[in-house]
């Protein structure tokens, strides 16, 4: 979670109840909470192609992302810089980076935070197909009892 300027898929799991469990924790929940997911990237390691865009198993790899993140968070802000339309199909607000240079993961992060109505954003990359469906629980977890801000996922050996 990152706090703004403005002061997979959960199976048997509804939004009323992730709520309600995110919401125990200093009263942070999936209402003022924001998912961005990073897309703008020119992906240079990929041939150029788009990673949000790549199938794995016949469904496109960011369908993972937002079907896992949906659930966690009270609105979805994609950023992209490339296949705008395609990214818009998903319904969900397509941000490019301000500038167009390609600057990298803080330019969509800056994008985003200006586009941004929620007190909270977190972030998370469009080519993390297997994203967790308790993420959001565990950030707040984290932030709350450690009075971390920024406070990001770590697995005891890389972030």
């Amino acid at each position: 979670y990152t706090k703004t300027q403005r002061s997979g898929l959960r199976v048997g799991v509804t939004r009323d109840e992730t709520y309600k469990m995110t919401n125990k924790f200093n009263n942070i929940g999936i209402d003022n909470v924001t998912g961005v997911i990073l897309s703008g990237g020119r992906a240079t390691r990929m041939k150029n192609l788009d990673k949000g865009l790549i199938s794995l198993n016949n469904k496109v790899l960011i369908s993972y992302i937002i079907e896992s993140l949906a659930p966690q968070v009270s609105d979805i802000i994609i950023n992209a810089n490339r296949n705008i339309e395609q990214y818009e199909q998903f319904n969900y607000r397509v941000v490019p980076d301000q500038n167009t240079q390609f600057m990298g993961p803080l330019s969509g992060i800056h994008a985003a935070l200006k586009a941004c109505t929620t007190d909270y954003i977190v972030t998370v990359p469009c080519d993390a197909p297997f994203l967790s469906h308790k993420l959001i629980d565990r950030l707040l977890d984290n932030m709350t009892d450690n009075s971390l801000i920024p406070c990001v996922a770590h697995d005891g050996h890389r972030l």
